[in-house]
């Protein structure tokens, strides 16, 4: 697993759409670009990979998707793209990278993966990570990895995950899921376990958004489905 060193944007950069912060956002990209040809450098002959984000991070991702992945050889070697917590659109998706179109099913491959995950009564404010855009945002159902709005029974979530919190363990059917107007509806059947500085960002992000644990409410059906994907990349591969 790699992760790059970046100098981020300041939130407001996304949130407020300004030359400086469309500076600071190039500044932040440009790192992220610079790692990611250093690793590839590194990466090994037709060796796939997975690529993942979140929020400013999926920002910076789906933009390297656009202009160093798709439309080249390495698009090829993509898996998928897990692009969560941010403002990814189907309509930007097919515009920027229309070779790698989103996932429909869990074991699709060269495709892209979003979500965005609130509560059934969250109001959006100006803490929201995204510009103002009025197209779809892709969401995929974690629990089912489809982009149809049925709903997902807590049933099928096969444990969240908070780091944070003093037992890690998995947390079997934590929440259901739904997909509903590009939006990730969630309702956990328990209380999140989140530590002080976590505390804080929750209130500032505003009752029911869940962004900041929208990997960890999914943790276990993440890496499960990598690890389907990553086979069914295998197999699909002659001699495979």
């Amino acid at each position: 697993m790699w992760a790059p060193r970046y100098r981020q944007a300041n939130g407001t950069a996304f949130t407020h759409d300004t030359p400086d912060g469309e500076r600071a956002i190039d500044l932040a990209f440009s790192d992220v670009k610079r790692a990611f040809e250093w690793w590839n450098a590194k990466r090994g002959v037709e060796r796939p990979f997975l690529l993942a984000a979140h929020s400013q991070g999926t920002v910076l991702a789906e933009r390297l998707l656009a202009e160093s992945i798709a439309g080249t050889p390495l698009r090829d070697e993509l898996v998928a793209a897990y692009l969560i917590g941010g403002r990814v659109t189907v309509d930007g998706l097919r515009e920027r990278a229309p070779d790698v179109p989103p996932c429909r099913a869990p074991d699709d491959l060269r495709c892209a993966i979003a979500w965005n995950a609130r509560g059934p009564a969250f109001a959006p404010n100006e803490f929201e990570m995204h510009r103002p855009d009025p197209r779809p945002r892709l969401c995929t159902n974690p629990l089912s990895w489809r982009l149809d709005e049925a709903d997902a029974p807590a049933t099928a979530n096969l444990g969240a995950v908070f780091l944070e919190s003093a037992d890690p363990s998995p947390r079997l059917a934590f929440t259901g899921a739904r997909c509903s107007g590009g939006v990730l509806v969630v309702q956990p059947i328990a209380a999140v376990p989140r530590d002080l500085p976590s505390r804080i960002l929750d209130h500032v992000l505003g009752a029911g958004n869940y962004h900041p644990i929208e990997y960890q409410l999914f943790f276990m059906n993440i890496r499960a489905n990598a690890t389907q994907r990553v086979a069914a990349f295998t197999a699909a591969r002659p001699g495979g």
